[in-house]
């Protein structure tokens, strides 16, 4: 089984993206993806916004563009905000956590910045630089500490890597060279 999710770390410099990479074990399925409501606000009064999860599942949730942890602010209540503005959620309880949602209130999604992780049908894990200027340099590391490069972006925005045979995690980031 493969389990993919988004990661947070505290890391020295300009810090872009990160995906973290589990493979192997039986952890059954991850959450379902939040649903946070309304879907749009084109203009910039307030709006009031609700995030629901499947039941069992703890939604944190950003509003700064973070990826969202178990560190970020816990959704209890529906929340008042000023578009533009743009919210992260996730799910997490004694599975899997969900993948993240994201919702976009008065922005133009052409500005997101993000690794966008994608497994192929061959076991690699294929890794998309969305709105990365180059040049970047894409890391990996087992442990947080010690970083690798896999590759220098200097154009293209896939890059591809074989997952760890050892069922270790891994986790990637994009930095600005």
């Amino acid at each position: 089984m493969i389990f993919i999710q988004g990661f947070q770390a505290e890391t020295p410099g300009p810090l872009l993206g990160r995906v973290v990479v589990r493979t192997g074990g039986d952890v059954g399925q991850p959450y379902a993806a939040p649903v946070i409501s309304p879907t749009s606000a084109t203009d910039s009064n307030p709006i009031t916004v609700t995030i629901s999860a499947e039941p069992g599942a703890v939604i944190y949730f950003t509003t700064d563009g973070s990826t969202p942890n178990e560190k970020s602010p816990r959704f209890f209540a529906p929340f008042t905000l000023h578009p533009p503005a743009r919210i992260l959620a996730v799910a997490y309880g004694t599975r899997p956590p969900s993948p993240i949602t994201e919702q976009i209130y008065g922005g133009n999604s052409s500005e997101l910045r993000m690794l966008k992780p994608l497994l192929t049908a061959g076991g690699k894990l294929r890794l998309e630089s969305i709105g990365l200027p180059p040049p970047l340099v894409i890391q990996y590391s087992s442990d947080l500490k010690n970083w690798f490069p896999l590759a220098t972006n200097s154009g293209s925005t896939v890059v591809e890597d074989v997952l760890p045979a050892d069922r270790s995690y891994r986790y990637y980031r994009a930095v600005q060279q």
